[in-house]
C-alpha cells in the first residue's frame, strides 16, 4: 500500500480544524481507505476521501470529503480473513440483511457457479486464488 494511504480503524468524525469542538460535518466510517494530504499537526491528520460510480464500471466521482481526523484512528495496516464454507444442501438458500442504508438479498452459491462480483470484492477473490493459491476443489 502507497506510504500516502490510510485505513480508518474505527468510526470518526472529520473535522474542519485541528479541534474536535470544531465542525464535524462528515463521519468516516471503519474500514475505508483515505489519502493524507500531508499536513499533521496537534494529533490530527488531515485527509482525504473520494468515493465513484464503481458499478458497472467508474465514470464519475460522487463526493469528495476532506477535512481533519485524530491520527490514532489510522493505520497502514489491514487484517483480512477469508472464509470457505461448504454446505451439502441443493438448496439455494437466501436471505435480506440491512447494512448501509440498504436491504442486500444474500445468497449461496457455489464456487464454480459464482454470478458477476463487483468491485472491489471480485478483486479478494482473484487475491485468494491467484496470490494465495488456494484450490477450492482440493478440500
Amino acid at each position: 500500500m502507497p506510504e500516502s494511504k490510510f485505513a480508518l480503524i474505527r468510526k470518526t468524525k472529520v473535522y474542519s480544524r485541528l479541534d474536535i469542538t470544531s465542525f464535524d460535518w462528515a463521519e468516516f466510517r471503519r474500514g475505508i481507505w483515505v489519502d493524507d494530504c500531508k499536513k499533521a499537526e496537534n494529533g490530527f491528520v488531515q485527509v482525504s476521501y473520494e468515493e465513484e460510480d464503481k458499478y458497472p464500471n467508474p465514470s464519475y466521482i460522487t463526493y469528495k470529503i476532506m477535512g481533519w481526523v485524530p491520527r490514532e484512528c489510522l493505520s497502514q495496516k489491514q487484517e483480512r480473513h477469508f472464509f470457505h464454507l461448504i454446505s451439502d444442501s441443493n438448496e439455494q438458500n437466501s436471505w435480506v440483511h440491512f447494512s448501509d442504508n440498504h436491504n442486500f438479498r444474500l445468497f449461496w452459491a457455489p464456487i464454480i457457479k459464482l454470478p458477476q462480483i463487483v468491485n472491489p470484492q471480485d478483486a479478494w477473490l482473484a487475491y485468494v486464488v491467484n496470490t494465495l493459491k488456494y484450490d477450492f476443489n482440493n478440500i
